[in-house]
């Protein structure tokens, strides 16, 4: 197993989904698009298109369960959510709404530490 520590707070674009981050339970959904890199080796343009596309349906899909959008990852995004139920809602929004395969995962846990912005610390298992 290897931990993970999300922060909630450091978003990119929090300010525009929803105001404040989650606190308590957190609900995180990770997306990650399908065959990235080598989608940007066969065609960077249209690489871009998607990657663009697909950053505006998460938007979309998080601000409207009233989401944190925590992270950009490159080829994905890290949303918070206060709750759970959300977190699904948001995803299924997003796979209908997305042109292109792109993973998703959902993960829960309670904040750690006692810094001003919350942090959880979610367990996985090594690839």
């Amino acid at each position: 197993m290897t931990s993970v520590v999300l922060t909630v707070g450091v978003g990119y674009s929090g300010t525009e989904s929803g105001g404040v981050p989650p606190s308590g339970t957190v609900t995180f959904l990770f997306t990650d698009i399908e065959g990235s890199t080598k989608r940007w080796e066969a065609d960077a343009e249209t690489m871009r298109v998607d990657l663009a596309a697909h950053d505006d349906v998460l938007r979309k899909a998080v601000e409207a369960e009233v989401g944190w959008l925590s992270e950009h990852t490159g080829d994905g995004v890290v949303a918070a959510f206060q709750a759970a139920r959300a977190a699904v809602d948001a995803a299924i929004a997003a796979q209908r709404g997305l042109g292109l395969p792109v993973r998703m995962g959902i993960a829960s846990g309670q904040p750690r530490g006692e810094r001003s912005r919350a942090a959880v610390q979610l367990d996985r298992p090594d690839r």
